[in-house]
């Protein structure tokens, strides 16, 4: 699971702008991994709702060509709640 992260976080490194790239994606981590849903924590709620707005289709098909389609979806949770069940932490 962590081997698919970082595939797709060296992809985007290439891909998309050094500030970009380094604010809202190099300090993320995957959280655990269940029935294709890949968790990603990241450092606040605007990186969370950047990412979950506008550029989780995109990381999501990154992440399904790199995991063979074991990852279905991709969703971004602020640190604190990468644990929390039935909330949405980027309150979108």
């Amino acid at each position: 699971m962590n081997y698919w992260w970082q595939e797709t976080l060296t992809e985007l490194r290439r891909q998309w702008a050094r500030s970009t790239f380094e604010t809202y994606l190099l300090p993320t981590k995957t959280c655990t991994f269940q029935d294709g849903l890949l968790p990603v924590k990241v450092t606040g709620s605007p990186a969370c709702d950047m990412l979950q707005r506008r550029l989780a289709v995109v990381i999501k098909r990154m992440l399904i060509a790199v995991s063979d389609g074991k990852v279905q979806d991709v969703h971004f949770v602020v640190d604190a709640a990468c644990d929390e069940e039935g909330e949405n932490p980027c309150g979108v």
